[in-house]
């Protein structure tokens, strides 16, 4: 259905996230190599719709958290629903802007002040179809504090001795690196991936993933890192 397509998107295709003090921004993109789907700008309309509601739904986005997308027609051009909680979002709640989040159809609704986040990325990256902007609670504190994340049961193991660059390059003392480097405070986004979870993924060094995770007050959050 029309209506699953966009939130297949934010579950499955995160290509990338940005850590924010005042939340995250997840950024999507279609595969590459993959022809677009042809969609008319009303189906377009309807899927942003469901996915607002969607992700309000599925516990990504609070009352304070929205999403957008690119206007087919117009790729200068997206569409945000107007300052409204998600899961109450319509299609006359959604308002037109220019990259520079100047709105075209404004009509006296009250806007988001968070918006430029959305039209800043769309104008820096024009092959990012959608962005959804939320507030994740259970990653806030990590941007925040100069306490390291260190694991604190079994199934956190595979952190080592906590997400430390210089502590890192080797993970543990029963692991090592076999094919590319080790990890770097001069690549933020690097990550090591285990040989048998890279054979199933498919992944090669030098290649970008996406790493998904279910948060403890079930929102789902997303990064992407260079393996």
């Amino acid at each position: 259905m029309r209506s699953d397509r966009l939130l297949a998107a934010a579950a499955l295709t995160f290509l990338t996230c940005l850590t924010f003090l005042t939340g995250s921004t997840l950024v999507l993109s279609g595969a590459q190599g993959t022809p677009a789907p042809v969609q008319t700008e009303a189906q377009l309309i309807e899927d942003l719709v469901a996915s607002n509601r969607i992700l309000h739904q599925q516990g990504i986005n609070d009352a304070f958290g929205h999403v957008s997308v690119r206007s087919n027609q117009n790729p200068n051009h997206y569409y945000l629903a107007r300052s409204l909680a998600p899961d109450l979002v319509t299609a006359a709640d959604l308002i037109e802007y220019d990259l520079d989040s100047n709105p075209v159809n404004l009509n006296g609704r009250d806007q988001y002040s968070e918006r430029y986040i959305h039209g800043e990325i769309y104008k820096t990256h024009p092959e990012i179809r959608a962005v959804v902007h939320n507030h994740s609670q259970d990653v806030i504190p990590f941007s925040i504090s100069t306490v390291r994340l260190r694991p604190v049961f079994h199934v956190a193991s595979f952190l080592g001795e906590g997400v430390n660059p210089e502590r890192e390059s080797l993970v543990s003392s029963s692991t090592r690196v076999s094919h590319g480097e080790a990890l770097s405070s001069l690549d933020p986004k690097g990550i090591l991936l285990g040989l048998g979870l890279a054979a199933k993924l498919g992944v090669k060094v030098g290649e970008r993933v996406v790493l998904v995770a279910t948060s403890a007050s079930g929102g789902i959050n997303a990064v992407e890192g260079h393996v």
